[in-house]
């Protein structure tokens, strides 16, 4: 007989892939961006950091309610994925009730407040931390594939530009900062400030 898997998660992989397909993702920071100059590009529309980051928000949250069944609320699942499992040490530990129980509503609160956590600055580096560890007992434990990593690398998009450009990007000007701080600075018409921003940008470029 033939054996196979399902996995949910693919549909979502799908969806994000396509939607990559559609977004201007090579304007910066790409091959296409060394080779073909012109096609660099600083400054998107939000709507491109929103169509990146939309799906996945709402999949955690989707992901939240879907728990809200029998099956997982009294642990079933989780004793049936973990009824395998075994530590060298401390043979039966994954059998455990008590440990079910706890992964079953932790996985809940987690889905359920993870991406308010997120948002707000002064609890996102307090949430990434749970999000490490809840990826990768996933990715130890479940067998969802790259899912795990693919998740847990999204929680960059909950960080601001300048961060992310400070991390990994540190030896580039940084034009996007002090384009909106000038910008910000303006009490002008959009068009006036749009040229600002031009001549601006045509500094850096």
């Amino acid at each position: 007989m033939q054996k196979t898997m399902y996995n949910n998660h693919n549909y979502l992989l799908l969806l994000i892939g396509i939607i990559m397909f559609l977004l201007p993702a090579n304007s910066n920071y790409s091959l296409d961006a060394k080779i073909f100059p012109k096609k660099k590009k600083e400054l998107h529309s939000g709507l491109v950091h929103q169509c990146d980051d939309f799906p996945n928000r709402h999949r955690v949250f989707f992901a939240a309610i879907a728990k809200l069944y029998p099956g997982w609320l009294d642990g079933a699942y989780m004793q049936i994925m973990l009824h395998k499992q075994t530590l060298s040490f401390c043979p039966g530990f994954y059998q455990q009730r008590w440990l079910h129980y706890f992964l079953v509503y932790s996985g809940f609160l987690f889905d359920l407040l993870i991406v308010p956590l997120l948002l707000w600055n002064r609890t996102r580096i307090y949430a990434f931390a749970p999000a490490i560890l809840f990826h990768t007992f996933n990715s130890i434990h479940l067998n969802i594939g790259i899912f795990p990593f693919f998740a847990l690398s999204f929680s960059v998009f909950f960080y601001p530009p300048s961060t992310i450009r400070k991390i990994f990007f540190r030896s580039v000007i940084p034009q996007t900062e002090e384009l909106i701080r000038q910008i910000k600075s303006m009490k002008s018409s959009p068009d006036m400030i749009w040229q600002t921003a031009q001549k601006i940008m045509e500094q850096y470029a």
